[in-house]
């Protein structure tokens, strides 16, 4: 189940794919929406069944630093 409050809030499954080339699509695309705070409330446990999307994330927001 997915909630969105446009300029607020989206809440949603973990995002990705299990394709990286998707998965790198997805986050990007939700990156370029405006989305700056990301909250997992996955157990680090859980977290291996899945591509992690911090590492992405954070390498998206130091190229901003640089382009803007």
């Amino acid at each position: 189940m997915s909630l969105m409050i446009p300029k607020l809030l989206l809440s949603s499954a973990h995002p990705g794919a299990k394709s990286l080339d998707e998965h790198r699509c997805i986050i990007r695309a939700i990156y370029d929406c405006g989305i700056e705070v990301f909250v997992n409330l996955m157990r680090p446990i859980d977290l291996t069944h899945f591509t992690p999307y911090e590492p992405e994330i954070r390498q998206y927001a130091i190229l901003r630093l640089f382009i803007f």
